[in-house]
């Protein structure tokens, strides 16, 4: 078993010349980027980084950025991505929360980085990386210690940060390398964001590979022309993005006028896809494999699906199954007495058992690490065995947890921001799903008596806490919130409502 950097240092002695990273006119080959991680993690070493630390790292997605991942693991440490678009209060929270020591930053976002607290900043570019010092940390590599720690949603309002060893990514390497077939010759997109679980495959299964990796500038997420037209210039052959963003380049990337003989792998994962795109894109896109990744955060990717032409052809067919379990993965469907459903079509909680499962969070509370027992991690996910007990259909959520554009998002995160505004009496978020549109969050909320809130004061007030894709679209202000007959908000009501107003504030 090895560790992501020493996948690195026999991919770079098996493909020296080989391009590893590209991002705009910028390259990289296999030798040039484990001598930049190599330098980088020498200064980390320098400037006390020892393993087992934590380090931040606080930039757009950019070659800075990956050789900062590759560098913090050869130091030893595990890296901590920051989204640096989202609010100082939320970064300065993961930082203190996982005693971050120092943080990577780009001169772009040094000011964001500036607001995190007692935490040593180190400004790093590209133009630096060749100039470092070339002395390197000496550790003996463990597969068991931390890689990296992702923050999440938490239901608490509080961010919770995963923590993945190395040991947790071997095995799915090894089984994405094997199922997906990737080799020196492919050209791989790195199209999610670092603080985001789909950058493992992007990053890690491309380098054991020796795949090239060809970075997507975060902007062109929204023009879907000029994505579309970057896959193919690139000759990309694998790529793995969100539904929605796939959904998008559907209905306005004008696939019909790109040639895509080159693409032959389309993987996607983060929420349902929903089929009437997908039959179109794979009407455009012919000749590639399509294949639907599910699992959480706290096991990577632990489950797929391979899409067929009889998914494609059966009209009956609601939504893709999530599919059977990734190598060395235990599936188990539970009741609510904890024991096991073999039987299809009855559904259960979806609990993952296997060298996959993250090794809890980190500060955990006792309810968060309840989630975690016995190496198997119980995903509040609600799923059924299909016909012939193999493969698993998604039902939705035990909780009120929510993907939108991918992003796992608690609502309760999203409410206790909302609940926090004084003239804010009582507030709920609910969810609406659209065909086109994927995903979106909306809030309901009960101002206080003679308050003068309206729905661009709560945009303002969300803002200051919570990242962009977490702040509802609308808000939809109520003299009182429909209750059920426990003395619950009825949520039901809500989302119906949210239905019949068409989502418009």
């Amino acid at each position: 078993m090895l560790t992501i950097p020493e996948y690195l240092s026999r991919t770079a002695a098996r493909y020296p010349r080989k391009e590893a990273l590209r991002f705009k006119e910028a390259s990289l080959t296999y030798a040039e980027l484990e001598r930049a991680a190599s330098r980088l993690a020498g200064v980390l070493a320098a400037k006390g980084v020892r393993p087992g630390d934590r380090v931040g790292i606080c930039m757009n997605k950019q070659i800075a950025s990956v050789v900062s991942v590759f560098g913090i693991m050869k130091a030893g440490a595990a890296y901590v991505p920051l989204d640096p678009s989202a609010p100082v209060d939320r970064l300065r929270y993961i930082a203190a929360d996982c005693g971050m020591k120092v943080c990577l930053v780009s001169e772009e976002k040094l000011a964001t980085a500036e607001g995190l607290g007692d935490v040593r900043l180190l400004v790093v570019n590209r133009g630096d990386l060749t100039t470092l010092p070339t002395a390197e940390p000496e550790f003996s590599p463990d597969p068991s210690a931390l890689a990296f720690i992702l923050y999440t949603s938490g239901s608490t309002g509080r961010p919770k940060g995963v923590r993945i060893p190395h040991s947790a990514l071997d095995h799915f390497l090894e089984w994405s390398e094997k199922i997906v077939q990737l080799g020196p010759e492919d050209r791989v997109t790195s199209h999610a964001p670092l603080h985001f679980d789909l950058s493992t495959f992007d990053l890690y299964a491309s380098v054991k590979a020796g795949a090239g990796i060809v970075l997507v500038p975060e902007d062109l997420s929204y023009f879907p022309v000029m994505l579309a037209e970057l896959l193919a210039r690139e000759a990309i052959t694998v790529t793995y993005m969100v539904p929605s963003i796939l959904t998008m380049m559907v209905t306005h990337g004008k696939l019909e006028t790109f040639d895509w003989r080159n693409l032959r792998a389309v993987l996607f994962a983060g929420e349902v896809f929903p089929l009437k795109h997908l039959r179109e894109l794979v009407n455009r896109i012919p000749n590639a494999r399509y294949l639907n990744l599910y699992g959480p955060t706290e096991t990577n990717v632990c489950s797929y699906h391979e899409v067929t032409a009889r998914d494609l052809a059966d009209p009956d067919l609601k939504t893709l199954p999530i599919g059977i379990p990734c190598g060395n993965t235990e599936l188990l469907v539970l009741d609510e007495g904890g024991k096991p459903i073999t039987e299809p079509g009855i559904e259960g909680e979806l609990s993952v058992r296997g060298s996959c499962v993250a090794q809890g969070y980190w500060n955990a509370t006792p309810k968060d690490a309840a989630r975690f027992q016995g190496g198997t991690y119980r995903t509040g996910d609600i799923v059924a065995y299909q016909a012939g007990g193999k493969s698993l259909l998604f039902f939705g959520r035990r909780d009120h947890m929510v993907k939108v554009r991918g992003f796992r998002i608690e609502l309760g995160e999203v409410e206790s921001v909302i609940l926090q505004h004084p003239q804010v009496k009582m507030g709920v978020v609910t969810l609406r799903s659209d065909e086109t549109a994927g995903n979106t969050l909306h809030g309901f909320v009960e101002p206080v008596a003679d308050g003068s809130l309206d729905a661009g004061e709560l945009r303002r007030h969300c803002a200051r806490f919570l990242p962009k894709y977490m702040i509802p679209e609308t808000f939809t202000l109520l003299d009182t919130l429909p209750l059920t007959s426990s003395g619950k908000i009825n949520r039901m009501q809500l989302q119906e409502q949210l239905y019949s107003q068409g989502a418009r504030s």
